[in-house]
C-alpha cells in the first residue's frame, strides 16, 4: 500500500530532518523507498518511491542536479539528500528545480544515520499494508457476508470507519477495444488509483475485488457522491488512463450504516451488469444509483426467481421464435422499444424498410398475445428488457 510523504516526515522530525524545496509535494504519495546513487540505479524506480542518496556513486560527469531531474522523470514521490563527504551542499539549481516541479527535496546531515530513516518509513509503510489489507478483507465480508457480523463489523470500527456513517460503494472497471483489461493492467491501475483516491477524498477505500476494483466512500451525502464522481471520472482519465482505454464508473446507493454495505454493493454490481450490456466498451461511461429512475425499482427486486419468472413469461417465446428461426425479432423489439414505438425510427437504426419492421412487430404481437400499440404492452415490454440489460451478462 502507501502512505502520504508529509505523514512520514511528521515521524523524524526529531532527527536534523529538513526540507530544502518541494514544499506543495508533500501530499504525494509513497510506496517504497530507494537507495539511489547514480542514474543508472535511478531506472529501477518504478514510480512513488521515496530515494535516498549520499552521491557516493556520481561521478565527474553526473552532477547531484543531473540525479534529482532522473529521479523525479522516474516518478519518485521524494528525494532524501545526505550532506556529507560525498555531497556539500544542496546547489540553489536543485531548489528551483524541485519548487517548479513540487518536488520534495530533503538534506540529512552525515552525523544521522539515514538507515534509522528508512527503517522508519519502511515500517511505517509495511504496517499501511498491513492494516491496509485488514480493512480490504472486512469490506469484502461486509460485501458478500452481510449475516457475519463478527467478520467485518468490529474491524472496520477499528480502523475508524464509524457504525453510524454513510456508505457509498463504487465499482470501476476499464476496457481497452471492448474487452476489460488484463489482469496485469487492473493491478497498477489498482496502485495508481489507492493513490490517487488517497490525495482527493478525505473518507474513501480502494480495494480490489474479482467483480473489478471498487471504492467505498464514507460519511457522504447523496451531492457529495455525485460530486465525488464528477471528479474521479475526471481525474482517472487524465492520471491513470491510457489513450486507448475507457472507463466505466458505477456508483451504488448511498446507504446508512456499517451493517447495509452490501445493499450498497449490490446495488453498484447491478449497475455495473447494466453498463456491460447497454453502454458502448469503446466510451467513458458514468451511472449513479440516485439518478436510475425505474431501475432503482428493478434492483429492489432481491428475489431471483420472481425476475426469472417474468423474463420467461414476457420474452420467452420471443427468444425461442429466434433460436428455431435463426432470427433477431427479439434484438427488433428492444429497439423498437427504445424508439418509443417508432417504426420508422427502428427501421433507421436497424438498415431496412418499414414494411420489414411492421411485419416482425406483427410476428411478435402474435407470439406475445398483446397489442404493442397499448401503454400497458409496451410498458411490460420495456421492463422485461430493463431486467435483461440488469441481470444477463
Amino acid at each position: 500500500m502507501a502512505v502520504i510523504l508529509r505523514e512520514l516526515v511528521r515521524q523524524v522530525h526529531h532527527m536534523d530532518f529538513r526540507l530544502v524545496a518541494g514544499e506543495k509535494g508533500l501530499d504525494h504519495v509513497v510506496r517504497w523507498l530507494h537507495m539511489v546513487d547514480n542514474a543508472a540505479i535511478s531506472d529501477f524506480l518504478e514510480g512513488g518511491e521515496i530515494a535516498f542518496t549520499t552521491g557516493i556513486g556520481l561521478s565527474d560527469k553526473e552532477t547531484l542536479y543531473d540525479l534529482v531531474v532522473q529521479v523525479y522523470r522516474n516518478h519518485a514521490s521524494g528525494m532524501v539528500i545526505n550532506l556529507g563527504p560525498y555531497i556539500k551542499e544542496i546547489t540553489p539549481d536543485i531548489i528551483s528545480f524541485a519548487d517548479e516541479n513540487d518536488f520534495p527535496v530533503f538534506a540529512v546531515p552525515w552525523k544521522v544515520h539515514m538507515a534509522e530513516i528508512m527503517r522508519i518509513f519502511s515500517f511505517s509503510i509495511i504496517r499501511s499494508e498491513q492494516e491496509m489489507m485488514q480493512i480490504s478483507t472486512a469490506f469484502e465480508n461486509a460485501f458478500l457476508f452481510p449475516e457475519r457480523e463478527e467478520l467485518y463489523v468490529a474491524s472496520l470500527i477499528g480502523g475508524k470507519y464509524m457504525p453510524n456513517w454513510n456508505y457509498a460503494v463504487v465499482i470501476l472497471n476499464i476496457f481497452r477495444q471492448g474487452k476489460c483489461v488484463s489482469k496485469n493492467r487492473t493491478e497498477s491501475v489498482y496502485l495508481n488509483l489507492s493513490a490517487m483516491v488517497m490525495q482527493l477524498f478525505e473518507k474513501a477505500t480502494v480495494i480490489s475485488l474479482e467483480s473489478g476494483l471498487i471504492i467505498v466512500f464514507a460519511d457522504c451525502k447523496d451531492e457529495e457522491i455525485r460530486q465525488h464522481m464528477r471528479q474521479l471520472e475526471k481525474t482517472v482519465r487524465e492520471r491513470i488512463l491510457m489513450k486507448d482505454e475507457h472507463l466505466q464508473l458505477s456508483a451504488g446507493r448511498n446507504v446508512n450504516g456499517i451493517r447495509t454495505l452490501h445493499e450498497s454493493y449490490q446495488s453498484a454490481y447491478h449497475l455495473s451488469r447494466l453498463q456491460m450490456n447497454i453502454e458502448n466498451k469503446n466510451q467513458d461511461s458514468l451511472m449513479i444509483y440516485a439518478q436510475m429512475g425505474i431501475y432503482k425499482l428493478l434492483m429492489e427486486i432481491s428475489d431471483q426467481n420472481i425476475i426469472k419468472e417474468s423474463l420467461d413469461d414476457i420474452l420467452q417465446p420471443v427468444l425461442d421464435y429466434d433460436t428455431a428461426h435463426g432470427s433477431n425479432l427479439a434484438d427488433t423489439l428492444h429497439c423498437y422499444m427504445q424508439h418509443n414505438g417508432s417504426v420508422k425510427e427502428t427501421a433507421e437504426e436497424l438498415f431496412v424498410h418499414r414494411n420489414t419492421i411492421n411485419y416482425q412487430i406483427e410476428k411478435a404481437e402474435e407470439l406475445l398475445e398483446c397489442d404493442l400499440s397499448t401503454t400497458q404492452a409496451r410498458t411490460r415490454l420495456s421492463i422485461a428488457f430493463m431486467l435483461q440489460n440488469m441481470y444477463t451478462l
